[in-house]
């Protein structure tokens, strides 16, 4: 555990060495410091960021609000709290002491179950503020991520336009020269060869238009569809040769989501289950319907629901990582962009009324549900916005 910085000023030693003996069963939990005098607390304050100091408001060499301005004034110290201390009744000056940013008051005489009760409060309130601090941080540097992806996104729709039309052209070449080969010459081979790769690149580059303009209009959507356009467009993402394990079922199941948030959610679990598996491993995918009854740890279930498993067989995440993915703070950026990916697709799924989990077996590895609210396909309503959109 962390131990806290506490500084204690005032120009009287006794009173000091008071403190001193008292709060020795603290020690665990503060590195202390004692001030005889504004100066030498000054001194003090240049070499070590203090959490927490208690301040003399009447002291011979710089009285207590004095030193209090100048701490505010500086950068350096300007995030210490500070906790002013005195026997004066002048209402102005504590009244001035707040205006100035002193954390709280102390009268004299201190009596110790105070003095710690006031320190630990204002402990408490910093440590809210720094988690404040850096969670804004985090939100920033998202914020700025974001932000140049949106660059990114823009710069390659540019390119896959022209990439677009450079590969039609190829096709249509490809087309010319086979009129012109006899069916069963070895060139004619590499111009079919040639010619499923430029389709191949046709599906993509399709893929990645598609998503460049997503549909955020709530409709109902064939949830299968959905699913195989997410399969190809992660593709590149499985090892040669692999692919995710699955069986496409004959049954048709409809939901209504807007399009782009159902395949979000679709490539997020797939892109965190492929990220598992190596050349050895798979990833595989089974669908099935539950109701209520069958599915009680859903408390948001009310009707039939499509639930779609995504399990890799890769090593599993630990309990620790499981606990992370609802966090947003985590250090590491790929970490930090799997847990942003798994709570955007937990929101969606809970605007759209099912919801999502994530569990983790060292045997099977990592286990992701999903339950899908089902509706007839008779069930066409005016399109209303993205409920994400709405807020």
């Amino acid at each position: 555990m962390e131990k806290y910085n506490v500084m204690f000023i005032d120009d009287d030693v006794a009173i000091l060495e008071t403190f001193e003996s008292m709060l020795r069963f603290k020690e665990n939990e503060w590195n202390m410091t004692f001030a005889p005098s504004g100066e030498e607390a000054w001194q003090f304050m240049q070499d070590t960021q203090f959490d927490v100091i208690t301040l003399d408001v009447d002291m011979p060499d710089i009285n207590g609000i004095d030193l209090l301005k100048r701490i505010k004034a500086d950068p350096k110290t300007s995030a210490t709290k500070v906790v002013m201390v005195t026997g004066l009744q002048d209402a102005d000056l504590k009244r001035q002491a707040l205006e100035l940013g002193a954390a709280d008051l102390l009268p004299k005489p201190i009596r110790m179950i105070d003095l710690i009760a006031r320190i630990n409060n204002v402990l408490r309130v910093k440590r809210y503020e720094d988690e404040l601090l850096e969670k804004n941080k985090t939100l920033h540097n998202q914020l700025a991520h974001i932000q140049f992806m949106e660059l990114v996104g823009m710069i390659a729709a540019k390119n896959i336009h022209d990439l677009k039309n450079i590969n039609m052209i190829i096709m249509g070449f490809l087309e010319l020269m086979k009129m012109d080969v006899e069916p069963d010459s070895p060139l004619m081979e590499s111009l079919s060869e040639m010619e499923t790769a430029t389709k191949r690149m046709d599906t993509r580059v399709k893929h990645i238009l598609k998503v460049g303009k997503p549909s955020l209009n709530i409709r109902t959507l064939n949830v299968v569809d959905v699913l195989k356009e997410a399969l190809a467009m992660i593709e590149p993402f499985f090892p040669k040769g692999k692919s995710a394990a699955w069986e496409e079922p004959v049954e048709k199941y409809y939901t209504r989501m807007a399009h782009a948030r159902l395949i979000q959610v679709f490539l997020n679990l797939l892109i965190q289950a492929t990220e598992s598996v190596s050349k050895k491993e798979t990833v595989s995918i089974s669908l099935d319907t539950v109701n209520k009854e069958s599915v009680p740890d859903c408390p948001e279930m009310n009707k039939d629901y499509l639930r779609i498993i995504i399990r890799d067989n890769g090593k599993s995440l630990s309990a620790n990582a499981l606990k992370r993915l609802c966090e947003l703070d985590d250090s590491k950026e790929g970490v930090q962009q799997r847990n942003t990916g798994f709570l955007v697709s937990k929101e969606v799924m809970e605007e759209a009324g099912g919801c999502m989990k994530v569990s983790a077996d060292p045997e099977r590895g990592t286990i992701r549900t999903m339950l899908i609210p089902l509706v007839e396909k008779e069930e066409e309503k005016e399109s209303l916005q993205d409920p994400l959109l709405r807020e």
